[in-house]
């Protein structure tokens, strides 16, 4: 006898809005068959209870400004708190323009976390995995090798890195930030009140470019704002290093003084790991590339 397929009990009205809702990002993939989630680097960050309920894993002050906007809580599920996740309001499931703009924030979110962490000996023995280059150039180069890149990135000789964002009514917006390269990913501060930090708070998805030594590079990803403390004293001591005596206030950073166009004190701290990157040469070897970073989808 052949065994029984599992049923699901959510609403197919409620089922059909969430998958317009995920349908809103074509390089995110709907999961499950009797509960349907979402995941990146094995970390859910959506999910439909059994009742057709929408949760949304977001980073913590994403969540706390999230629970206060839509009078929400944390999910609770069989006695155990899920801290991470928000209980979406029925209601808000289907104004999908207004909700999508916290999938990015969400999947950004569950990419860190599922980050494994590993011992400084197997750090240090370990290769980064390489991005995969595709060739752009038509006049016959070669692909540039991504350390060519890599290997001016983390040092003093980069130059001002742009950040450019979107306005909520689709406008471009390009801005310089002190930026930093550290373990593969790109962190800036910016003020709360600024234009950039308002447009990324409606739509966390940028680019940032940089005029590196012989090769221009451009990086798209996902914005998000880091607030534990940890992170928030390594890059402070970065920044130091450099010398912007930065230091923690907070949940951000403060200092005696930044750039004007970084706005008042005290800065929000932001960090972007690219998903793809584009790199023009402007002197010899010459060449144009792609590089895609591995999905942690």
């Amino acid at each position: 006898m052949a065994a029984k397929k599992p049923t699901s009990t959510i609403p197919a009205a409620k089922l059909a809005l969430y998958e317009k809702l995920i349908a809103t990002d074509p390089s995110i993939q709907r999961k499950g068959a009797t509960i349907p989630y979402t995941s990146a680097n094995g970390k859910m960050f959506t999910y439909l209870s059994p009742t057709g309920d929408l949760r949304l894993r977001l980073p913590p002050d994403e969540r706390e400004a999230f629970m206060k906007k839509y009078k929400t809580r944390v999910v609770v599920q069989h006695g155990v708190v899920m801290k991470d996740f928000v209980a979406v309001p029925p209601g808000l499931l289907a104004r999908t323009a207004e909700l999508k703009k916290y999938l990015p924030i969400s999947r950004a979110f569950a990419e860190q976390l599922g980050t494994k962490k590993t011992s400084p000996k197997t750090k240090t023995a370990a290769k980064a995995k390489e991005p995969k280059p595709k060739n752009l150039d038509i006049y016959g180069a070669k692909p540039i090798p991504w350390s060519r890149a890599l290997k001016q990135l983390g040092s003093s000789s980069a130059g001002t890195y742009w950040l450019a964002t979107t306005t909520p009514d689709g406008r471009p917006h390009v801005a310089g930030v002190g930026a930093l390269w550290v373990d593969g990913k790109i962190y800036f501060v910016s003020g709360t009140r600024t234009r950039k930090s308002r447009n990324l708070a409606a739509n966390p998805r940028c680019a940032v470019s940089v005029s590196l030594t012989g090769i221009d590079l451009v990086m798209e990803g996902t914005a998000i704002r880091v607030s534990d403390r940890p992170t928030l004293l390594r890059l402070a001591k970065r920044y130091a290093a450099q010398g912007w005596p930065a230091s923690v206030s907070g949940d951000a950073l403060t200092a005696e003084y930044s750039a004007p166009s970084a706005g008042r004190p005290p800065w929000n701290l932001y960090v972007v790991r690219p998903s793809t990157a584009f790199g023009v040469a402007s002197s010899d070897p010459p060449g144009a590339t792609r590089w895609r970073f591995e999905s942690t989808r």
